[in-house]
C-alpha cells in the first residue's frame, strides 16, 4: 500500500500525519478534529485514541471484551498523561507523524500495536492518549471468534516480546528512561509465566506429596495454592471491572440490567487468558477472519452517550 501511495505522494511531507483504523471502526463526528488540535498542540510523535464498543450489548462475550477496552483508561492511560510519559497502544486507532511512516510500515507482527509501542519506545519517539478523539470498534460475539482473538494476541504477546525485548533493554541501558522501563514491563508475557510458575508448583507439591507422604506434605497446601491463585484473579478483576464500570459508565451501550448480570462474568476473561497464553506457545497461531457484522451509526452511539451523561 505505501508502494503505491508514494507514487504520488511524499509520505513524508504530503501530510503530517495518519490515523490506523481497522475496517470493522466507527469514529465519532468530531474525532478528526479533536485529534488533529491534539496533534498539532503537543510533542506527540504517535496519539493513540479513545477505544469504545459499538456492539457491546450483543451478548456476554462481546460485554466481556467491551470491558477489557474500556478498562484501558482505568489502568494506565490517563495515570501515563498525567505523568506525561509514553502510552501503550491498545489496537487501532492511533495517529502517526508522517516521518515514522516514511520508509512504510515496519510492524508486521501478530499484534502490531505491541511492536508499536515497543519500537517506538526504544527508539525515544513519545506516545500520547488523545481522550476526547474517540472511535468504536466491535467485540467478537462468538466464542470459537474470541478464542481465535485471544490465541493471536497471546502468542503475538510472546513473539513480540521475543522480538523487541532485547533493544529496549538495551536502548534503556544507554538512555534510561521511565518511558523504556514501563512500556517493557506492559509487552512482557505475564499470563503465560503466571500459568507455568503455577504448574510447576502443583507438580513440584503431587510429587513432594508422593515421596513425603501426609506426615511431610499435605493436599491442602495443594488446593489453597490453586484458590489463592484462580480466586485472587477474579477477585482483582471483579474489583477493577466495577471502578470501570463507574467511572466509565457514560460509554457503555449496555443496560443497567446486562451489566448487574455480566458483572459476575466479566472476571472470567482474565481467567481464561492463562491457558490461553500457555496454549498458544506451542501453537502455530496466524491471523484469520474475525465475523463483522453489526451496523451502527456513530452519531446514535454519541448520542446515546450524551443522554447517559446528562441523566447524571
Amino acid at each position: 500500500m505505501f508502494k503505491e501511495f508514494a507514487k504520488d505522494h511524499d509520505i513524508e511531507k504530503s501530510y503530517y500525519a495518519y490515523i490506523r483504523l481497522d475496517a470493522d471502526n466507527i469514529v465519532a463526528p468530531n474525532y478528526l478534529t479533536k485529534l488533529n488540535g491534539c496533534m498539532q498542540n503537543s510533542d506527540f510523535d504517535e496519539a493513540v485514541t479513545y477505544k469504545n464498543t459499538k456492539n457491546m450489548s450483543e451478548n456476554v462475550i462481546s460485554a466481556m471484551c467491551g470491558m477489557i477496552s474500556y478498562s484501558a483508561p482505568i489502568m494506565g492511560l490517563r495515570a501515563r498523561s498525567m505523568l506525561n510519559t509514553s502510552q501503550p497502544v491498545y489496537g487501532p486507532g492511533a495517529c502517526f507523524r508522517s516521518y515514522l511512516l516514511k520508509d512504510g510500515w515496519n510492524w508486521t507482527g501478530l499484534t502490531e500495536d505491541l511492536d508499536i509501542e515497543s519500537d517506538l519506545a526504544a527508539r525515544e519517539y513519545k506516545t500520547g492518549f488523545c481522550e476526547e478523539a474517540s472511535f468504536y470498534e466491535e467485540a467478537p460475539t462468538q466464542v470459537k471468534m474470541f478464542i481465535r482473538q485471544q490465541m493471536r494476541w497471546s502468542r503475538g504477546n510472546v513473539l513480540s516480546y521475543k522480538k523487541y525485548a532485547g533493544p529496549l533493554i538495551k536502548s534503556f541501558f544507554r538512555k534510561p528512561t521511565w518511558a523504556k522501563y514501563d512500556i517493557h514491563w506492559q509487552i512482557f508475557p505475564y499470563a503465560l509465566v503466571a500459568f507455568y510458575f503455577s504448574l510447576f508448583y502443583n507438580i513440584l507439591s503431587l510429587i513432594l506429596f508422593l515421596v513425603l507422604g501426609d506426615n511431610g506434605y499435605n493436599w491442602s497446601n495443594f488446593l489453597i495454592f490453586n484458590a489463592t491463585l484462580f480466586g485472587g484473579i477474579y477477585a482483582g478483576s471483579f474489583i477493577t471491572d466495577l471502578l470501570v464500570i463507574i467511572k466509565e459508565w457514560k460509554h457503555f451501550h449496555l443496560s443497567a440490567g446486562k451489566t448487574m448480570i455480566f458483572i459476575f462474568v466479566f472476571p472470567i476473561y482474565q481467567i481464561i487468558n492463562l491457558p490461553v497464553s500457555a496454549i498458544s506457545a506451542f501453537k502455530k497461531v496466524t491471523w484469520k477472519h474475525i465475523d463483522h457484522h453489526f451496523v451502527a451509526d456513530a452519531k446514535d452511539l454519541v448520542a446515546e452517550e450524551e443522554a447517559k451523561e446528562k441523566k447524571k
